[in-house]
Formats: structure tokens, sequence, C-alpha cells
């Protein structure tokens, strides 16, 4: 059957994707005008799971590069993170993953309201348990195997060589799953990086107490366009049939709106532009004034529009 994005609208969006089956297998701060400083906190969905509350950042004191985030991460939907170059995104997705620490506010992780925990006081092993997270450039010291790669998810849980090789499947890397990491494309290190934290949270279901996020900085900037709707993909049925939630900082906006829930949208400035439904949110009426860019929204034959920029706004040019 033809490949297209799964989406999050309409009578198929739960249904369970697989891409062995579905899909072929032929072997400096900027400085565009604030939208809205000071958002208002989001209703945090029950159980409490992954949050942001009143999270201020700065790599350097009196210089924030967020200010005052209030969001929540549910658990089995997609939230697309998006917004201009500069804006925080990478930031605010170290900050869930509790690879760096509020400077003031807090960022948790709770199986239930009474028991929020800040991620980066967790343990670091017992954040692997229920955080993976994918940066946005992979990098290896040695020369690893891309399978040694993938099994390093695995470090904080038990060895499992079927989640590996699930995962290696999973992103069509089974056929170069010997072949040293360093030697790979850029793309095809990307997949290995997306398979290692598949392989992490294998063993999650909908039915787990514990909720599991994926975390992923810009994970489709160097596939190609059979990958990206692989990866898309099984995005959809981590969240779906696993109850995983997916976090994917994303600059192409039609594939966000296509395949996300929900949507977070960063202003220039490090605050809160939006946060709610990706029907809602990306939109040209929202989006534009956040990058200082026009937007078409274009019909297809199908699902939701694309969003085509098409010109910079006049009194927003540099």
């Amino acid at each position: 059957m033809p490949c297209e994005i799964p989406r999050a609208q309409g009578p198929d969006r739960h249904r369970v994707y697989d891409p062995r089956s579905d899909s072929p297998n032929p072997g400096g701060r900027c400085t565009l005008p604030i939208t809205n400083p000071r958002a208002p906190p989001q209703p945090v969905p029950s159980p409490v799971t992954l949050a942001c509350t009143d999270t201020t950042f700065a790599y350097i004191p009196s210089r924030p590069v967020l200010e005052h985030i209030n969001v929540s991460i549910a658990p089995t939907r997609i939230t697309a993170l998006v917004g201009p170059n500069g804006a925080g995104k990478s930031t605010l997705l170290r900050l869930m993953a509790g690879l760096l620490a509020p400077s003031s506010g807090r960022v948790t992780l709770a199986s239930a309201p009474s028991d929020p925990r800040p991620v980066a006081g967790m343990h670091p092993a017992d954040r692997a348990r229920h955080i993976a997270y994918v940066a946005q450039r992979a990098s290896i010291a040695f020369a690893f195997s891309a399978r040694q790669v993938v099994s390093m998810g695995r470090h904080a849980l038990p060895r499992s060589d079927d989640a590996v090789g699930d995962a290696l499947d999973a992103l069509d890397l089974a056929p170069i799953a010997d072949r040293p990491f360093n030697t790979l494309s850029a793309g095809q290190q990307q997949r290995v990086a997306i398979a290692r934290a598949v392989a992490q949270l294998a063993g999650a279901d909908s039915a787990s107490p514990s909720p599991r996020y994926l975390l992923a900085d810009e994970p489709l900037a160097a596939l190609d366009p059979r990958h990206i709707i692989q990866s898309l993909g099984l995005f959809r049925s981590l969240a779906a049939s696993r109850g995983i939630g997916v976090v994917l900082v994303l600059h192409d906006l039609t594939a966000a709106r296509r395949i996300a829930d929900h949507a977070i949208l960063l202003n220039c400035g490090g605050t809160l532009g939006a946060s709610g439904p990706a029907s809602e949110v990306l939109t040209p009426e929202i989006l534009g004034p956040a990058y200082g860019v026009a937007f078409e929204s274009v019909p297809l034959s199908a699902g939701p529009p694309a969003l085509i920029p098409m010109a910079a706004l006049s009194s927003q040019r540099r």
C-alpha cells in the first residue's frame, strides 16, 4: 500500500502503524517581537505527568533564554515543539530530559498529582527508565557498531536482544547493524539514535502506571522522505499503542500539523506563544507573528492542509 504520514485526525487516528508492513522495504538570540510575553499556565492533565511550571532558564545569569514556561506533556499523545531559531526549543527539551536544571521554577515527572519529582534531581538510571532523549546531532566517540549504540539504550534496564533487534528492524537498520557508527551517513546515524531511544522504552505499554516519554530534537532533519514517513509512523505507534508521550522538535510545520495531537509554540525571546491542540496552534494566524512570516494554508487531497511560508512580514524584516 502507498506510504503516507499517519494523521492525528479522523477515524484512523489510533491505527497502529507498522513500518515493516505499511512501508516499502528497499534494503544567538533572535529579535522578532514577542507575541505573548507571559502566557498563562496551561491545564495539567490528570494524572500529572511531565510538566514545566513557571520554568525559567539562563546559561548566563540575567540573560534568560526561556522565561516563565508553563506546559504539560501527557502520555499517549504526540506534542510538536515549534518556534523560530533561537527561541529555546532545544533548551526546553533538555530541561524536560533532566539534562539541565531550571534557573527558577520546576520541571517535574510524576505518576500521580501528589508525587511530582524534579526531573534533574532523579538518579540517572531511574530517569532513563522513564525518559529517552534523542539529541539533535548524534555523536559517538569510539568505533561502536550501530547495534552496540542501540544496545546502549538498555544500560539502565535488563538486557534484551529482542528489544534491540526490534528497534533496528523498525528503523530499517538491520542491514547496516554491524557497521561502525562513525562510518554511517548523517541520516543513518539519526535513525540509529532514534532506534536507541525505542530500545530504551521497550516494555512500556498503555497500561503501565509509570509514565514514559520520548523526547527528540529535530529527529527528521537528516532523513530522506521515505524514512521521515517511517519515523513519523513509528512515533504514532509508540504513542497510540504503547502509551508513550512523544515530544518532537520540528521545523517542518506541515509534518507537525499532520502528526501532532498537541503543539507548543515558543516565541523569539524564549516565552510561550501558544500551547494547545495542534489544529488550533499550528495555523497561519498563530504562527505568522511568531516567525515573522506570512503563511498560506494550502488544502491537500487528504488530511490537514500544508502550511507554506510565503513572505517575510514587512514590519519584521531583518
